[in-house]
């Protein structure tokens, strides 16, 4: 037999097992020391970022929505999803 008919996996948990509680809820108050030490360390840009402040703001007040837990930005590359998401930190940063 050859390559793939001798791999062997493991099926892949449900969703729900992710989130059963196997890990303490950490309280909100517990991450701010850290988010803001990590904030604290972003890399400053060498260049400014044109013409995405619209995003920035807006990607920015999705975050403080308690209802977004992850946001993701996509796009072709080299337009900018790097400096964006980078934006986007510093303006919650200012916050």
């Amino acid at each position: 037999m050859t390559g793939a008919s001798h791999i062997s996996r493991s099926p892949v948990p449900e969703p729900a097992s992710f989130s059963s509680g196997n890990r303490p809820f950490t309280a909100i108050s517990d991450v701010i020391p850290i988010v803001l030490r990590m904030l604290a360390a972003l890399p400053t840009p060498k260049t400014s970022l044109i013409g995405r402040e619209r995003h920035a703001a807006k990607d920015a007040g999705l975050l403080w929505n308690p209802d977004v837990r992850m946001l993701t930005l996509t796009g072709l590359g080299a337009v900018g999803i790097s400096r964006l998401a980078l934006r986007v930190a510093c303006v919650l940063a200012a916050q």
